[in-house]
């Protein structure tokens, strides 16, 4: 049986569509929050426009920056010193299709080990997967990872967007692991399904294949599995979700980054206990499509042991 047909990723078909099951009721709550907050991203965008700040927030929502940041990461064996990880989260296709030729250029001669895509490549929760699998598609072309691309899953994607990520080259990793190599040493990169919108996270599950103290590397859509990737000896924390707000006001910040986590392990660089971690504030936009004090960003991390720092 191909594994994209397995049981554990109909079962997740059969709650999102209420096929074969009646959807939990935290579920049906969940789907019911999230349509309530189309009404104040209404009101924001209304407000925007009155107030004559909506094109400077959709010009700076397509302001992309190529960051390169170095991390220390604590326990990083020799040979992954300066894995370079080419991370993307929150694309959002259909909300800024400009933004796919941005990335293109910006990507043109960039050589690294790991892609690694974060989540939310769907604007709607629809049916219609076209624009996202374009927009991937162009993407991909100008992608070299050495060591593979991989994703996870995040609050907007449905699961049929799966099995055309696959075609594409791109292994989704659902509550899983899958084992690399890097100077011929074996580490791990360890994905769990979507733990916001849909529940099926499995970070027991994900985490089943992978040895003791083996370097790993956790990826999720949100920062919100912090402790318990720390309980299971993750060693590097990777996500995006919160977009870092999309709007941040001086002194203050955002006022908003729906996550669970603490506020400061939605901002950029963080760490937990001897984990780091690094949530990045994504390529495009949700609810209202502007961005102000905050920059759309791919950015290309650059691993390093702690002690080397």
């Amino acid at each position: 049986m191909n594994r994209i047909e397995g049981r554990f990723l109909h079962s997740k078909r059969q709650v999102y569509e209420g096929q074969g099951s009646s959807p939990s009721l935290k579920f049906k709550v969940t789907h019911l929050k999230y349509r309530a907050w189309k009404f104040p991203n209404w009101f924001l965008k209304l407000f925007l426009k009155s107030a004559g700040l909506f094109e400077q927030g959709r010009k700076n929502a397509l302001d992309l920056r190529l960051e390169n940041r170095v991390l220390n990461v604590q326990g990083l064996p020799e040979e992954l010193e300066g894995l370079k990880i080419l991370f993307l989260s929150d694309l959002h296709f259909g909300n800024e299709l400009e933004l796919i030729e941005i990335i293109v250029k910006k990507f043109h001669g960039i050589k690294v080990d790991l892609c690694l895509f974060g989540g939310d490549y769907q604007y709607y929760r629809s049916k219609s997967l076209e624009p996202t699998i374009e927009g991937m598609k162009k993407i991909l072309s100008v992608v070299n990872a050495s060591l593979g691309i991989f994703a996870v899953l995040g609050n907007h994607d449905t699961i049929e967007l799966v099995p055309e990520l696959e075609k594409m080259g791109v292994r989704t990793l659902m509550n899983e692991s899958i084992l690399l190599e890097k100077n011929s040493l074996p580490f791990y990169l360890v994905g769990v399904d979507d733990p916001l919108y849909f529940d099926f996270h499995d970070v027991e599950k994900a985490f089943r294949n992978v040895p003791d103290n083996s370097f790993n590397i956790f990826l999720s859509h949100t920062p919100d599995l912090y402790k318990d990737a720390s309980e299971k000896g993750a060693d590097f924390y990777l996500c995006g979700h919160t977009h870092h707000g999309q709007i941040q006001f001086p002194l203050y910040g955002p006022l908003f980054l729906h996550s669970q986590a603490p506020r400061e392990l939605g901002l950029g660089e963080w760490s937990y206990k001897d984990m780091a971690g690094f949530t990045g504030p994504g390529v495009g936009t949700s609810g209202a499509p502007v961005r102000f004090r905050c920059s759309p960003e791919v950015t290309c991390l650059e691993l390093r042991s702690s002690k080397n720092s």
